[in-house]
């Protein structure tokens, strides 16, 4: 994927044009992707990448946080995560639902407890972060809660 290829919406929490949101949605460029060193296809570690932005955002004039990531060798397991993700979802007669940004929280477990999983089959390492359930229920989240606002 090239950056031309990208934008990055700041402030967007529903996909349809009529919808509103609290704040204004501001639409950025990308300037550069920076994929992490040591990713692997195989394996997925350091399945993660550096969005560079063609202009810097101003945290004074939109309303959003950055996301802070753990600091390295901290142990995961007793923090919980939050997924937010764009999703189809499904309602009882199996239509689309939802156009809205969707958020879960999920507990996080440790390496070890994860390998115990018959999913993971001990295929787990150090650089991955692992969920006690991807079973869980979302939520679609409201415009002040997309932007970083509690």
């Amino acid at each position: 994927m090239k950056p031309k290829d990208l934008s990055v919406h700041i402030a967007e929490d529903d996909l349809l044009p009529s919808s509103s949101t609290i704040y204004e949605t501001h639409k950025f460029s990308v300037a550069e992707i920076r994929l992490h060193p040591g990713y692997s296809r195989q394996t997925l570690e350091h399945d993660m990448a550096l969005i560079i932005l063609s202009q810097p955002i101003d945290f004074f004039e939109i309303p959003i946080s950055p996301v802070c990531l753990p600091v390295q060798n901290d142990e995961y397991a007793k923090y919980k995560g939050t997924v937010t993700e764009w999703v189809s979802v499904l309602d009882s007669r199996g239509k689309n639902s939802s156009d809205n940004l969707q958020k879960t929280t999920l507990d996080l477990i440790s390496t070890a407890e994860c390998n115990t999983l018959e999913e993971y089959q001990g295929l787990v390492s150090e650089n991955h972060i692992c969920t006690k359930s991807c079973q869980v229920r979302r939520e679609t989240v409201g415009a002040g809660q997309a932007n970083g606002i509690p």
